[in-house]
């Protein structure tokens, strides 16, 4: 449930955050808002963003989705039309869906349209203002089907510019620690998705570091895991270069044990001090806190300090069996 806003003004695009934790409700809601009055051309590129950098990495892990497309308009009425609210609202429907399928279709991922609708101005008969920009809306809610499950990010076709964007995904590939008495070394690969542009790279993080010895476990000890869950995330400024990730870096973890697909503890935290942010005289880090999901080991409370550098293009990681 998107709570309407207590001003006259809002986001473009509002997500409702507590979706993918309920059951019970679609896993992924976003309202885009402030369609331009009297238009239902889709906000570029705010609206384009949004589905791009949003609403795609949320039900990427899925195996299918239903999709509904609610179209809204405000209470401000069409002098010649009485009826022109409802299809104006139709008409917004229409350009997400053909947005929608645009993006979707460059992709593998099996959809389908459910409920598409236009609701015209019902919603709105009690606003103190006419046009609100909240009404000028479009209503986007994704039924995903089966487990999410980890699979590479979707690489869209060729056929659009490449544009700078401050909205990515994290994804630590697989990891590998040899820990002696009070020193840790480890090594890490892990993807960073362009969302906006459909590109993916891969990079790997270095370091070097101290842990917690633990009485009774042996002096020397040997961890290694694989698959964690997308992490999104933002960049304070935009970035078009995957190089202007490189850069110094702390990799922390907490205590935890992994014994195949058994996990109890053992989350990780890897900051970033990127290129781009030193280029720029930008003061602060990108923080992504994730935890591996599979592998076979100990690990201790640590923290490192290594640096992360981007492979070749040519990579590809190890594709592990579930």
């Amino acid at each position: 449930m998107i709570p309407e806003p207590r001003s006259s003004t809002c986001h473009d695009a509002i997500v409702d955050e507590h979706a993918a934790n309920d059951p019970d409700h679609p896993t992924f809601v976003m309202r885009l808002c402030n369609f331009r009055t009297g238009d239902a051309g889709l906000l570029n590129p705010s609206h384009h963003d949004a589905i791009r950098s949003r609403m795609l990495p949320a039900i990427w892990p899925y195996a299918s989705a239903f999709i509904d497309v609610l179209g809204y308009a405000s209470r401000l009425k069409y002098s010649q039309n009485p009826s022109g609210n409802l299809t104006l609202s139709r008409a917004r429907c229409a350009s997400v869906v053909n947005y929608l399928s645009t993006v979707l279709s460059m992709t593998d991922l099996k959809f389908r349209f459910n409920v598409v609708d236009g609701r015209g101005d019902a919603d709105s008969y009690r606003d103190a203002i006419p046009d609100l920009g909240f009404r000028r809306a479009a209503l986007i809610r994704a039924f995903c089907q089966g487990t999410p499950t980890y699979r590479p990010p979707p690489q869209l076709r060729h056929g659009y510019t490449i544009a700078a964007t401050d909205h990515f995904v994290f994804q630590a590939i697989e990891s590998a620690s040899v820990s002696g008495g009070l020193f840790e070394a480890s090594c890490m690969f892990f993807s960073i998705h362009d969302t906006l542009n459909g590109r993916i790279r891969y990079f790997a993080y270095r370091g070097i570091g101290g842990s917690v010895s633990i009485p009774k476990l042996p002096a020397i000890m040997a961890s290694a895991s694989h698959k964690s869950s997308p992490v999104p995330f933002s960049t304070a400024c935009k970035i078009l270069d995957f190089e202007d990730f490189r850069g110094r870096a702390e990799l922390a973890g907490n205590p935890g044990v992994t014994v195949n697909a058994s996990s109890v503890g053992g989350s990780l935290t890897l900051t970033m001090h990127p290129k781009a942010y030193s280029d720029r005289s930008i003061a602060g880090t990108v923080v992504v806190s994730f935890s591996f999901s599979r592998g076979f080991g100990a690990n201790l409370a640590d923290v490192g300090t290594g640096m992360v550098t981007l492979l070749d293009e040519s990579f590809r990681p190890t594709v592990y069996p579930d």
